[in-house]
């Protein structure tokens, strides 16, 4: 389900970036402060209408590795989810 969902991000936004919902993220204050107010979802696609809200914006993105242990739960139901994650995804590119 991730490499599905890092492909359709890819394909729809272009951000260049292999793991947007990776929750460590660190932003520049003048970065945030300038796109926060026009974030405009809530669900699972947060992360990635804020990186590319900055990229747009003209920012840069950097992403560094870090190490991290899975979890074999998740809370995420692979059908609904999955839906609700890609029209949330493409209503977001749609919006512009």
């Amino acid at each position: 389900m991730g490499s599905s969902f890092r492909l359709f991000v890819g394909l729809l936004f272009g951000l260049g970036v292999n793991d947007t919902q990776a929750g460590a993220k660190l932003f520049r204050r003048k970065a945030l402060l300038k796109v926060l107010p026009s974030l405009s979802v809530k669900g699972w696609e947060f992360d990635v209408d804020l990186l590319w809200k900055l990229k747009r914006a003209g920012f840069r993105i950097s992403e560094v590795g870090v190490r991290v242990t899975e979890r074999k739960e998740s809370g995420l139901n692979p059908v609904s989810d999955s839906l609700k994650m890609f029209f949330g995804l493409l209503k977001l590119r749609l919006s512009g």
